[in-house]
């Protein structure tokens, strides 16, 4: 009886394994397409090439735009809807209210004048005055009265813009004196206070619009600042609750509260203007 011989096993040949690639971000040791500690995606130099490189950027573009024009319009026809988004914890389907201020901001400070007012504009009858004024300043620095006016209304318009947006957190402060209980939290204003601003950029822009169709600033200011109570008014009460009357004398406080702080960046502005040319 014969038995049988077990089958020689085949030889086992070690394979080496490649060494992992550390991620370029935290340096760990990558085991997918994405790190598993920062998040970070593997980086290759194909993405580099025409192709991929303009195909990522599109899709990153077309991404945030569908997001931003998802907010800015649920910002015009529901205010108030993305604050209370916010404070639900829902980020994912929009801009967050920082991104959406920063925005928004620069395209209306960079592309439009940015504020309502222009130094010769607003002295109005003392226009001559000042003019005096620029030209007896540019001799002394010995500049063209016209650069130099240039540069005074620069100086003017850009401290103007950040006192602009320093009114962003005065407005986060007054909203827990009107909201005393329930108690939230400073972000939950300024989240508040974000979502109002970049409203107030938006009508302001077409107040400019309209000052350049009619000439003239009343209509303007009367048609921005009554939008912007009404927006305020469904905004309180859609966040905040309350009844309608609370709401719009709520709402009427802090329009005061804006047009003040239009004031104050006035202000500033011509302070900045005039002050180093003060005798004495």
């Amino acid at each position: 009886m014969s038995v049988a011989q077990p089958s020689p096993q085949p030889e086992v040949v070690a394979v080496p394994v490649a060494p992992s690639e550390p991620c370029a971000d935290c340096g760990v040791a990558l085991t997918g397409p994405y790190c598993a500690q920062c998040g970070a995606k593997r980086f290759t130099r194909d993405e580099q090439r025409f192709t991929p490189y303009m195909k990522q950027l599109l899709l990153e573009r077309l991404h945030l735009d569908g997001r931003l024009w998802k907010s800015l319009w649920l910002l015009v026809t529901r205010p108030g809807f993305l604050t209370v988004e916010a404070h639900s914890g829902r980020f994912g389907p929009y801009v967050s209210a920082r991104k959406l201020f920063l925005l928004v901001g620069t395209v209306y400070f960079l592309f439009g004048s940015g504020t309502f007012f222009r130094m010769d504009v607003m002295l109005g009858e003392n226009a001559q005055r000042y003019q005096t004024f620029v030209e007896h300043s540019a001799r002394e620095l010995g500049v063209e009265p016209t650069v130099h006016r240039e540069h005074l209304e620069a100086r003017f318009q850009r401290v103007n813009k950040l006192a602009q947006l320093g009114s962003v957190v005065l407005l986060a402060g007054v909203l827990p004196l009107l909201y005393r209980r329930p108690r939230r939290y400073f972000g939950e204003h300024l989240t508040f206070a974000l979502h109002a601003s970049v409203f107030r950029f938006l009508i302001g822009a077409v107040g400019q619009q309209v000052h350049l169709l009619v000439g003239t600033w009343l209509p303007s200011i009367l048609l921005v600042n009554t939008v912007f109570l009404v927006y305020f008014a469904v905004a309180l009460r859609r966040v905040y609750g309350g009844s309608w009357p609370a709401s719009w004398g709520k709402a009427l406080v802090l329009c005061l509260v804006s047009i003040l702080t239009v004031f104050l960046s006035i202000a500033a502005g011509m302070t900045s203007v005039f002050i180093q040319w003060l005798p004495g």
